[in-house]
């Protein structure tokens, strides 16, 4: 890991002291350029060897660099130096749940206005159309004023993902992994179980169905009800047993609908109300975000521009996105169902034994990719959030998506259209010109594909808008395909001859130098 150069560098940070270490690398405090505390995580090499697993980092680190609330440690740059994929964080002073729940359990009150704070950050992270994943006591930092942060988005997945990597692992920890899980799916709900669970634990000082067998641990989290708090803690009242039954309901559908609903829920159960305002960000804890800024190792290992998939925007928080149905993956989608036998969890326990939970790639996996550089998220000049009655905005223009509609590329046999309407306002006092080629969609795997045509009233790459006057467009993308083929018959290769990647969000630009606005597809 990092610190075996001897000199206790890694590129341009200087590592003071390991703070943790886990199955996917190392969480070190480390000091910049400026001297400034930093958190930094560093992963294995061998998660940099596999193309699709970095392609999946760089991703998700963008879409996690975007989040905006006081609850979560913001990602300042990310990036891979000497073949170690890092995220870059804020340092936080205070001590993570798990280390303070050692000392015995919370009062309710307090336990309770620990997984709200942790909620709040949820809600923020699903409504990004993100996934957290692993939410255990752990990842749940809390500053010495009582401050509570939810960290380690480093594993969250887009909505739509799965709970099961293309190498065969499960992502999370499984004393707080909801039952679909072991299914291959997940959305938001997934991780309503687990701030249920981390409830359960705060409340009692145990978690819900013991950390021993892996095995029994699983089919507990299948088929047992919750337990009750209650009998464990004579503090905790009934309303609140109710609270988290439906939080760890077995079916996704039974459960509280939001990471605050449940927050209010146990609010409720206790009789007492959310604070008036928020708690004050502790001075000092989690700064603004600085400014646009290159990271790079000095020497051969790393090159000296941040790359177009390496680099990071922030937006405007997004509207919450609705959880998807379950979505079928010809390679997991039967590993194992609800019903599955005692065979099936015997294999699951001596495969958790012996591997471990992790997110990583297949250790087989020999691809080795040169290093790139790290890119911090600029700044996003203020404005209000999202709304898709008033548009979202970027620089000089506020955009609104009418609709966007799928349909065969007949140019691109590989692939599908996109046709994504668009209305486009000048909200600036002077005339403006709204570039098309400057427009982005984002697929599923992070790729980013340029408009290969456009219905322009205007005609040509821009759009002039006077002060106040909105254009209507239609934006055609090329969706590619997935250069893996599907194992089937040769008749039905004619059919479906390659996978095709999904449309995720767009990425809107009011000019070359703005940072763009995510705006979810409808």
């Amino acid at each position: 890991m990092p610190g075996q150069r001897g000199d206790g560098s890694f590129g341009n940070y200087r590592l003071e002291r390991l703070l943790g270490r886990g199955g996917m690398g190392e969480v070190w405090l480390a000091r910049d350029r400026s001297g400034s505390a930093v958190a930094l995580k560093v992963l294995s090499t061998t998660y940099s060897a596999d193309s699709a697993y970095r392609r999946r980092f760089e991703r998700e680190a963008r879409l996690g660099s975007r989040l905006r609330n006081p609850h979560i440690v913001p990602i300042h740059a990310f990036g891979e130096v000497d073949g170690h994929l890092f995220l870059e964080m804020a340092y936080i002073e205070g001590v993570d749940l798990a280390t303070r729940l050692r000392s015995g359990a919370l009062a309710p009150a307090r336990a309770v206005d620990v997984v709200a704070q942790a909620a709040e950050a949820l809600d923020t992270a699903h409504a990004a159309g993100l996934v957290h994943r692993d939410v255990k006591p752990a990842n749940i930092l809390e500053h010495t004023s009582g401050f509570v942060y939810l960290i380690d988005f480093g594993i969250a997945r887009a909505a739509d993902g799965t709970a099961i990597t293309a190498s065969g692992q499960v992502v999370g920890t499984l004393q707080y992994m909801a039952p679909e899980r072991f299914t291959g799916t997940l959305d938001a709900r997934s991780d309503i179980y687990s701030l249920a669970c981390v409830l359960y634990e705060t409340l009692t000082g145990q978690v819900p169905y013991g950390d021993g067998d892996p095995a029994r641990q699983m089919h507990a989290h299948l088929t047992s009800a919750p337990p009750h708090a209650s009998q464990i803690a004579a503090d905790v009242p009934a309303a609140l047993d109710a609270v988290i039954a439906r939080g760890m309901a077995k079916d996704p559908d039974d459960r509280y609908a939001s990471a605050g609903q449940f927050a209010a829920a146990a609010r409720a159960a206790l009789g007492v109300r959310a604070p008036a305002q928020p708690p004050p960000v502790p001075h000092g804890a989690a700064g603004p975000r600085p400014a646009t800024r290159v990271i790079t190792a000095p020497g051969p290992s790393a090159t000296a521009a941040a790359t177009p998939s390496m680099r990071a925007r922030e937006s405007p928080a997004v509207p919450p996105v609705g959880p998807p149905g379950p979505r079928g993956n010809p390679s997991i989608g039967g590993w194992i169902s609800f019903g599955a036998g005692v065979v099936a969890l015997a294999a699951l326990a001596l495969w958790l034994l012996v591997g471990g939970i992790g997110s990583g790639p297949s250790p087989s996996t020999t691809t080795n990719e040169a290093a790139t550089s790290a890119t911090a998220p600029p700044q996003t000049a203020e404005g209000p959030p999202y709304d898709a009655a008033d548009g979202a905005r970027d620089g000089n223009f506020a955009f609104t998506v009418v609709d966007a509609l799928p349909s065969t590329g007949p140019g691109s046999p590989d692939g599908a259209d996109t046709i994504v309407t668009l209305t486009v306002t000048n909200v600036s006092g002077q005339q403006q010109d709204f570039r098309i080629d400057e427009q982005r969609l984002i697929t599923t795997e992070g790729r980013s594909v340029a408009p290969k045509a456009a219905d322009n009233p205007s005609g040509g790459n821009t759009i002039p808008l006077g002060p106040g006057s909105t254009s209507t467009i239609r934006l055609a993308f090329d969706v590619p395909g997935d250069a893996k083929k599907d194992d089937k018959k040769e008749d039905d290769k004619k059919k479906d001859d390659k996978k095709r990647e999904v449309p995720s969000h767009l990425e809107l630009h009011g000019g070359p130098s703005t940072p763009g606005v995510i705006v979810p597809i409808p």
